[in-house]
């Protein structure tokens, strides 16, 4: 009966040492940043003209490997530090009021879970700058942007586990 006991007591540590053998293979993604036709990107910078807001209006997770599907579940948003919110709802965006912002450049970063099929859970973070301007002519010329509606945040690959 003591060799019973000894065996069901000792049963738990065994499971602790057991893992997954893909633990270290972390997604293999890319991370979109889209914004809205009233927000400019230029060379991966966004510029508002204030009062308008910035506007996230998706954020997309693609996998870098063919049959793969990725994704997120939520993402969070800070500007210069400052949490402004999470999102839970595809396509994730967000929306941050410029009206009490003084003109200047801030930083907007964001935090998000990935998942992607046969990896293990990662989670990703970014950051862009984002000009705040008076006025429409402030902007710089739109020399090498991507368009004028959608920015790319530079991210690919998930952290840490």
């Amino acid at each position: 009966m003591k060799k019973f006991l000894f065996a069901l007591m000792a049963l738990p540590l065994m499971t602790a040492f057991t893992s997954c053998s893909d633990d270290d293979d972390v997604p293999d993604v890319d991370i979109k940043l889209e914004f809205a036709a009233t927000n400019t990107v230029i060379n991966n910078e966004v510029y508002v003209v204030k009062p308008e807001d910035i506007q996230v209006v998706a954020v997309k997770v693609t996998s870098n490997i063919k049959d793969q599907n990725a994704g997120t579940s939520n993402v969070s948003y800070f500007l210069d530090g400052y949490p402004m919110g999470t999102n839970y709802i595809s396509p994730y965006g967000i929306n941050i009021p410029t009206k009490d912002l003084d003109p200047g450049t801030y930083n907007l970063a964001y935090s998000l879970p990935v998942f992607q099929e046969n990896h293990s859970i990662g989670s990703a973070a970014g950051g862009m700058k984002i000009h705040v301007v008076a006025d429409a002519a402030d902007i710089p010329s739109t020399g090498g942007d991507d368009g004028g509606d959608s920015g790319d945040s530079g991210d690919s690959g998930a952290g840490q586990k």
